[in-house]
């Protein structure tokens, strides 16, 4: 009788605990847009402090308090939280993708390809982190590696059209103009506001010495980002 008496009495204590974890996830996972990056943090910290999560849930928690940081400007406390989301879930993908998103925009790309290996060795069908590491060794000027990344992530991925954008970018930077302006083609098909594509096809075709196709290309390209 006592036994029941106690936990009749813990039910109530019980009760909010999970309310409040409930509503730490709603602000941690930024489920409604209103809520402010500062509270995104919060939510996130609660449920990391908790110690009631498992390694996995606290990988996300640390991933997207880390992507709040980042947001607000705090890059060294993203690239803890990132790191120690890796600690504790050294399966966790996304992580790795994160951390290298992060180092490639401090400069860092050699660190920044080492972690898309990694993310790419865990998950070989994760056709977004082709593409970024992609991104960063065209960085380092390694575009025949950049050209299979992007290549990669669109057999993977065939709608991929900033996937067909880089890669043309990339074979333009090999003087590969005409093969550069069939990617962009088919990056402006799949995403016929694609302002970069047509930005990026006016160059090549200028490259070749089409000036109509490139002026109405440049045109083009203003009229979506205006």
């Amino acid at each position: 009788m006592k036994t029941w008496i106690i936990a009749l009495a813990l039910l109530p204590v019980m009760a909010a605990a999970q309310s409040s974890r409930e509503e730490a996830w709603r602000w941690c996972a930024r489920q409604d847009t209103a809520i402010s990056r500062q509270a995104q943090i919060t939510g996130c910290s609660w449920l990391i402090d908790s110690g009631q999560e498992t390694p996995q849930n606290q990988a996300i928690a640390l991933n997207s308090r880390g992507i709040a940081r980042a947001t607000l400007g705090d890059q060294a406390g993203a690239m803890v939280d990132y790191t120690e989301a890796i600690r504790t879930n050294p399966q966790n993908t996304t992580s790795f993708n994160l951390r290298g998103l992060l180092r490639a925009a401090q400069g860092d790309r050699v660190g920044a390809i080492s972690d898309y290996t990694e993310a790419i060795r865990l998950n070989p069908q994760y056709a977004l982190v082709y593409n970024n590491r992609g991104l960063a060794r065209a960085g380092e000027g390694d575009r025949a590696g950049a050209i299979a990344d992007y290549t990669e992530a669109i057999r993977l991925n065939p709608q991929y059209a900033q996937a067909y954008n880089n890669r043309g970018f990339s074979r333009a930077a090999l003087k590969d103009f005409a093969g550069a302006i069939a990617d962009y083609n088919e990056a402006i098909r799949l995403d016929p506001k694609f302002a970069d594509a047509f930005n990026n096809r006016a160059d090549a075709r200028s490259a070749l010495g089409d000036r109509a196709g490139a002026t109405a290309d440049f045109r083009e390209a203003l009229r979506i980002d205006r």
